[in-house]
């Protein structure tokens, strides 16, 4: 005879835990040791279960002997009950923990890209202009008397960039906004991920990612899951570039349906 298999199609044939049966918990009998007593009863029913002609007698006694030992001999059906509520929970991992997680690394991973554009940009106008400016002053100069020079230009004092004269200001400023931009750059970089602790499905409740320095740039814990399963709530820590000075903690409070799929998020900034 062909050897049967449990796998994600029969699984429910077993076990309640699933979309159907709104993921309602599996109940599993519990066993106790054998007795030395019960030792000796467990193979009295052994030898009456190998006998294939029995007589009414036998009968009678193999029926109360598997009914005072139920406590204490699994059955086949216990283990596959068991079986099939693993690859439940199996597939519920695989089918909305692990896409919940992988959405939030493209979601951090776009948010970045986002930010890198932005910060190019500003950073590129703002040097153009720099630059567009330190050209028409030299053009000015060429052309006009100090006086007139210094009419246009303002005040030298009443500048907030450090430099003795307008050029080193002007540069100056060129390499802060340089320096800027090179540290949130790095900072904005791929993150390193990882899986910190697992719930007893084995469902990650705390990830962390890293900058490419190793320093923390954020941490993310699960917790409050429903009846089903789905943490209700996520809080996001973000730390500084030194990873240990906490930034910012947002809050998320998500609700879902019984197939996992998010119905409302809302969130909280501190």
């Amino acid at each position: 005879m062909a050897r049967s298999y449990l796998n994600e199609t029969n699984a429910n044939t077993y076990s309640n835990f699933n979309a159907t049966n709104n993921f309602a918990v599996d109940i599993f009998p519990e066993y106790q040791d054998l007795t030395s007593e019960e030792y000796v009863l467990a193979k009295e029913l052994n030898t009456l279960t190998e006998k294939t002609n029995k007589t009414p007698t036998e009968i009678d006694r193999q029926n109360y002997l598997v009914t005072l030992l139920e406590s204490k001999i699994p059955r086949s059906i216990d283990y596959n009950n068991m079986a099939s509520a693993l690859i439940n929970t199996q597939k519920q991992v695989k089918d909305s923990i692990v896409p919940y997680v992988e959405s939030k690394k493209t979601e951090i991973t776009n948010l970045t890209e986002t930010k890198k554009t932005e910060i190019n940009t500003v950073k590129d106008n703002a040097l153009l202009t720099i630059e567009q400016k330190k050209a028409n002053i030299i053009d000015y100069m060429d052309t006009t008397t100090a006086g007139a020079i210094r009419a246009d230009i303002g005040v030298m004092g009443e500048s907030n960039v450090t430099g003795a004269s307008l050029i080193e200001k002007t540069n100056n400023l060129k390499s802060n906004i340089d320096i800027v931009s090179q540290s949130v750059a790095t900072q904005l970089g791929d993150y390193l991920y990882d899986v910190i602790t697992s719930d007893s499905e084995g469902r990650p409740t705390k990830v962390t990612y890293k900058r490419i320095d190793n320093s923390l740039y954020k941490e993310v814990t699960c917790n409050n899951p429903d009846v089903n399963g789905f943490y209700q709530t996520i809080v996001e820590k973000t730390y500084n570039a030194d990873g240990i000075t906490l930034s910012q903690t947002k809050t998320y409070t998500l609700t879902y349906n019984v197939d996992g799929i998010v119905l409302t998020k809302r969130w909280v900034i501190s």
